[in-house]
């Protein structure tokens, strides 16, 4: 409720929820409506959030397919390309050449959460190394330093002709040497039904081609979007038979796959997976035909869940593109003046913060003193910073730490 009342405070028009169904979700705050226009979009998002006070979720058409609407609760918005935008951080590494040329043998790789890798896509795992002789299986994550967790996989891949010494599992490291590790892998096998998301970008991003049958809901279609739209629906199949058969092939030709390695990261980052302006232009769009949507329901005096649609967001032309980018262009300049100033009003609130200890004494307690008499006023190692609720929260007095900051701004 204080956060609702937080929102309905600063007066947001569009509300963007990201928690969805996940730790720490906070849709009990987006179930009292606490802006006129509320949309999902990512995080705990498993197909539809099944509440009333969320108008619409952002997708695409790969995520949702002609025929889905009667499964959300929400209206949808389909993208022109890929729901999201990917960001490649700037310390990956560079893409290395393809293992299998040193090791003599081929490694299948599986970088997800191991929530999503279940009995049924192990077996399947299972048959395509059996037809790939000397391959093995390299699992990674977080969870994989536990060894009940382990010895499940290991199990089960034993049942199905696999032995332990053909897996490798590799528990939490760096995120840079987690993507080092893509280095180690030669084909990556999407789980099922939850497949990748970030973790397909990656792999792609690393060199890895991605294999994937998509599952019934939205959270099984992530990977056949990113690879849809990243250029590559070569390797989106829709039968256990062609996953096995796929990665049976890409696994036979290591010439033909060590190509393949070399060219992946310039075709997704020349693709709209990786094309922020793109993106954010689109998603601009589709921000003003939901606000559209609102104002001609309160106009028309039209009930709640009446006045939404479902809205497809057409690709930009160039001239739509250019002015876009014009107007970006202006905004940048007027966010340049408001961050001066708010720069300037942050410095005066810290200033402030700085007297309210000075004046009582140094952080600790003790006062200061010079040459044994005089009182020296020393920089606080604490900002005491009240909020309008009466609150005082204490934060290290640095304004390149984002906490003092937004706080104080």
């Amino acid at each position: 409720k204080v956060i609702a009342r937080m929102i309905r405070e600063d007066e947001i028009d569009i509300l963007v929820e990201l928690s969805g169904h996940s730790a720490d979700t906070r849709l009990k705050t987006v179930a009292l409506e606490p802006a006129p226009v509320i949309v999902k979009w990512v995080g705990g998002l498993f197909n539809t959030t099944g509440l009333k006070s969320v108008d619409y979720l952002i997708t695409d058409h790969q995520e949702t397919p002609a025929g889905e609407e009667e499964f959300y609760t929400e209206k949808l918005v389909r993208m022109p390309d890929d729901y999201i935008c990917f960001l490649p951080p700037e310390y990956a590494p560079d893409v290395a050449a393809l293992p299998a040329k040193e090791k003599g043998y081929i490694t299948f790789g599986c970088f997800n959460n191991p929530t999503k890798v279940n009995d049924e896509i192990l077996e399947k795992w299972a048959e395509i190394m059996n037809q790939v002789p000397k391959s093995k299986l390299f699992l990674k994550s977080k969870q994989y330093d536990t060894e009940v967790l382990r010895e499940r996989i290991i199990e089960t891949m034993k049942a199905c002709g696999i032995s332990e010494e053909r897996l490798k599992f590799e528990g939490q490291s760096p995120h840079d040497e987690l993507l080092g590790s893509y280095n180690s892998v030669d084909i990556a096998l999407d789980p099922w039904p939850y497949s990748g998301g970030l973790t397909t970008c990656e792999a792609l991003w690393m060199g890895v081609p991605v294999i994937t049958k998509p599952g019934p809901t939205f959270a099984g279609r992530h990977s056949a979007t990113h690879l849809h739209n990243a250029g590559f629906p070569e390797w989106i199949v829709d039968t256990w038979d062609k996953y096995i058969e796929k990665a049976v092939e890409l696994a036979s030709d290591t010439g033909n796959l060590g190509e393949i390695r070399t060219g992946i990261r310039d075709k997704v980052e020349a693709s709209p997976v990786c094309d922020g302006e793109r993106f954010g232009a689109h998603l601009s769009k589709a921000f003003r035909e939901m606000w559209a949507q609102r104002v001609k329901g309160y106009e028309e005096n039209l009930p709640e869940g009446e006045w939404q649609d479902h809205i497809d967001i057409t690709p930009l032309d160039e001239e739509d593109y250019s002015r876009s980018k014009n107007q970006k262009d202006a905004m940048d300049q007027v966010d340049e003046i408001e961050s001066d100033f708010l720069k300037k009003e942050t410095k005066e609130v810290a200033q402030k913060a700085k007297n309210i200890i000075n004046g009582n004494g140094t952080s600790n307690g003790h006062a200061s003193h010079q040459n044994g008499a005089s009182k020296k006023q020393e920089e606080p190692d604490t900002y005491k910073i009240k909020t309008k609720d009466g609150v005082t929260i204490c934060t290290p007095p640095d304004l390149k730490m984002m906490t003092p900051y937004v706080l104080l701004e």
